[in-house]
């Protein structure tokens, strides 16, 4: 009888663990997929005045937002940033900002050839960029800011500049805030092409 008593003991004591494991895995959230994300940006029309073959290099983006994760800047003074979890460029910021250099400025062009090392000839400019800042602001704007520099191909400087654009975001979503690094990268580089137009 003592061994009947024990031996349902032990199958309730068992049956009670598998409850609690099954309602333990039932009550855990499902995670959420990561979404993966393009930087998009328009032609810039621009005349350089030469047929000219112009290296843009790879961007030099340093700290935090150089990391693949959307940046949150959720304060100015002091400046804080935060990665936006479960939400990436599908590449590093500082190859989309390169490529995004090179077909912006190559779709509107109507003379000079913007490209790589790899992809070009016979090389007469380098464009050399940093990206200084790489954020957003939810419910309020990307924005973005850049240095530039322009050199020959022995080296010589022939303009510089910085430069700081941002634009909005018109509704309080990912999407929209992607969509505003489009935007701001665009006014960005419609200024950098005037300012080699205008060198070279």
């Amino acid at each position: 009888m003592v061994t009947k008593l024990i031996s349902k003991f032990h199958h309730f004591i068992l049956l009670t663990s598998m409850l609690a494991l099954l309602a333990a895995c039932s009550a855990a959230p499902k995670r959420e997929a990561d979404r993966f994300y393009d930087l998009a940006v328009e032609p810039i029309t621009e005349r350089y005045g030469q047929m000219a073959e112009i290296e843009v290099r790879p961007v030099t983006i340093k700290g935090v937002q150089s990391g693949r994760a959307l940046i949150i800047q959720e304060s100015a003074t002091p400046l804080q940033l935060v990665e936006q979890r479960g939400h990436f460029w599908h590449s590093q910021p500082s190859y989309l900002l390169q490529n995004a250099t090179i077909s912006s400025l190559n779709a509107g062009s109507s003379d000079a050839i913007f490209g790589t090392s790899e992809s070009l000839k016979q090389i007469n400019y380098r464009l050399k960029l940093t990206a200084t800042h790489f954020a957003y602001a939810p419910n309020g704007e990307a924005i973005i800011a850049m240095d530039m520099s322009l050199q020959t191909k022995s080296g010589q400087v022939i303009t510089s500049g910085s430069y700081t654009a941002s634009a909005p975001i018109d509704a309080p979503n990912i999407i929209d805030a992607v969509g505003a690094f489009g935007t701001a990268t665009t006014i960005i580089l419609q200024a950098i092409a005037a300012d080699i137009a205008a060198a070279i």
